[in-house]
């Protein structure tokens, strides 16, 4: 999920609407949270397999990072600095 930079500007410009960079920062915010979350619960990233390998072993990327794999049809995270697949029984 791509959540926007804050803006530290005003927000309600003349008249008492919405700034137009107010109004962009929430308009991307909310595509956002419709896009990842629901009422069924949150909707994992979904990466192929090169791409997240690439992702995942990257050092910055932190432990917890969650993914599905769209090649393999699998979930995966990171877990000590090593991708694992989250086994279901």
């Amino acid at each position: 999920m791509k959540i926007p930079n804050f803006v530290d500007e005003k927000i309600v410009g003349e008249g008492g609407k919405l700034t137009d960079s107010w109004k962009q920062l929430l308009t991307v915010l909310f595509s956002q949270l419709q896009q990842n979350l629901s009422n069924e619960g949150h909707v994992v990233p979904s990466q192929n397999t090169t791409d997240m390998t690439t992702i995942l072993s990257d050092a910055a990327k932190e432990n917890g990072t969650l993914l599905y794999d769209e090649t393999t049809h699998e979930l995966k995270v990171k877990i000590g600095g090593l991708i694992k697949t989250i086994q279901v029984a």
